[in-house]
């Protein structure tokens, strides 16, 4: 992808080839909270188009591309491959950067879904060393069985690379800190120590933008400083920044 980045994320509702049960069952048309598609939709209606160059395509019944782009340095653009069909290895899943999961914590059945799909992972696209990015979701009360601790050892449990963001959801909510205005330097109305250490849920707009930046980071070996508003090579951080980049997880 050279200088692209490519994100895949899977719908945990999808059927798949480890789930018999599932295979036989009717998808809903009305779309889960959890869904990509929905929740990608979402993000991106809170942006101009123009802004990000968006485009939306239909590639085939299982594949939804979306092609956005931040004014980042020394890359092109974001592709996300949203897929709802795990019955098969689609092969753009051999070559993201990262994959992107949405998992619904007030959902009884997401544990045997969500080890399902990280089976997939694993087993299917081969992928111990491509991150996965984790984002829970809930409207009024997590399940026991969902905290932030069991999921993790779940993750750990399965040798699967990850990052876990924790998500109260609002799909109502407006305001959230844009990277593009960040970039731009165009949003000096918040806190920039507040960014760098949110902790507990964040909004879902907050997630995605975290996840965009990290994989980002990771691609390109550097990390954005907030209160310089410009990314720095690792290796050229210094002393003097150790407690002045974003962390991410």
């Amino acid at each position: 992808m050279d200088n692209a980045i490519l994100l895949v994320s899977f719908d945990i509702n999808s059927k798949h080839e480890y789930d018999e049960t599932n295979n036989d069952k009717k998808q809903s048309l009305e779309p889960q909270m959890e869904t990509p598609e929905r929740l990608f939709d979402e993000y991106f209606s809170k942006h101009r188009k123009s802004k990000l160059n968006l485009e939306k395509m239909k590639l085939n019944e299982s594949e939804t591309k979306y092609t956005f782009s931040f004014n980042l340095p020394d890359m092109s653009h974001f592709q996300i491959i949203s897929i709802n069909d795990l019955s098969f290895i689609h092969e753009i899943t051999l070559d993201t950067d990262a994959y992107v999961l949405f998992i619904n914590l007030e959902d009884q059945k997401t544990e045997e879904k969500l080890e399902c799909l990280i089976r997939y992972i694993i087993e299917g696209c081969c992928s111990v060393e491509t991150k996965t990015c984790v984002v829970g979701l809930y409207k009024e009360k997590i399940l026991p069985q969902y905290t932030k601790q069991e999921l993790e050892t779940l993750f750990n449990d399965n040798n699967l690379l990850f990052e876990y963001y924790q998500v109260k959801y609002t799909p109502d909510e407006n305001d959230h800190y844009c990277i593009y205005d960040i970039i731009e330097n165009k949003n000096n109305n918040f806190d920039k120590k507040e960014l760098s250490n949110l902790n507990g849920d964040i909004k879902l707009t907050e997630a995605l933008e975290k996840i965009f930046i990290s994989i980002y980071e990771n691609k390109f070996g550097v990390e954005f400083n907030i209160f310089k508003n410009k990314f720095i090579k690792k290796d050229l951080r210094g002393n003097n920044d150790a407690n002045s980049n974003c962390n991410i997880v």
